[in-house]
Parts: C-alpha cells; sequence; structure tokens
C-alpha cells in the first residue's frame, strides 16, 4: 500500500472507518461486533495510527468503556454540566458559558446554539 490509504477499512476489518480530511477520521462503531480482545486490537491500532499521522478522531460508539478508553470525555447525561452542555469541551469555551445556557439561533434554514453566535442573534433582531 503506497501512502496513506483513502479508507481504513482495507487494512481495519471493522470497514467503520474513514478519511474524512487530511488528518480527521470518522469511526463509525469501529468496535461494535468485535469480541473484547479483537476491540482492543482495534483501539490499539487507532492509538498508533494517531500517534504516526496526527489523526484527529470523531469516534462514535455506545461502548463507553472504549470511549474512556480512548481517552474521550462525554458529560453525565443524569448530571449535564451546567450553562452550555459543551463548555467542559469546548476549545472556544469563554466564562459566561459555564454560568448561561446559549440560545438558540436560526439563520436562513439552520439552526446554531451558542455564545460566539450572540452577536449574529443581537444583530438579526
Amino acid at each position: 500500500m503506497e501512502g496513506q490509504p483513502k479508507d481504513l477499512g482495507t487494512f481495519c476489518p471493522t470497514g467503520g472507518c474513514s478519511i474524512a480530511g487530511g488528518d480527521s477520521v470518522i469511526c463509525d462503531e469501529p468496535t461494535s461486533v468485535l469480541d473484547v480482545s479483537v476491540q482492543s486490537q482495534i483501539v490499539n491500532l487507532l492509538g498508533e495510527l494517531r500517534r504516526a499521522f496526527g489523526f484527529t478522531y470523531l469516534f462514535i460508539s455506545h461502548n463507553l468503556v472504549v470511549v474512556e478508553h480512548l481517552g474521550a470525555a462525554y458529560p453525565n447525561p443524569i448530571a449535564p454540566p451546567s450553562g452550555c452542555h459543551f463548555h467542559p469541551r469546548c476549545a472556544k469555551a469563554v466564562p459566561r458559558c459555564s454560568l448561561i445556557a446559549p440560545q438558540a439561533v436560526i439563520p436562513e434554514d439552520d439552526r446554531v446554539e451558542g455564545h460566539l453566535f450572540d452577536s449574529a442573534q443581537s444583530s438579526a433582531a
């Protein structure tokens, strides 16, 4: 195989991963049908690929043990964070994000929520 693969399914038996852009990999339930030992091998392989190629993963899984093993954080659905539920994981969070939940902004057939869009909401009013 020459160069970087365009589809990790070419050597990843789950076939649930694909490269979305130069360094982004989408993994949609890549370990869901595998036994625990093979899940571990796949997760370790994904870690090796991240270190070798600098990949960023969008990892979709119902198996929170696998998600934790990858080092990803997720909120507690029973006791979500105050304010914006994404502020603990958001690189652009500002102090008010932890205090006030953002309101929905609906610009041209779309919907977003976030304090970064508050100015768009007030200018549209």
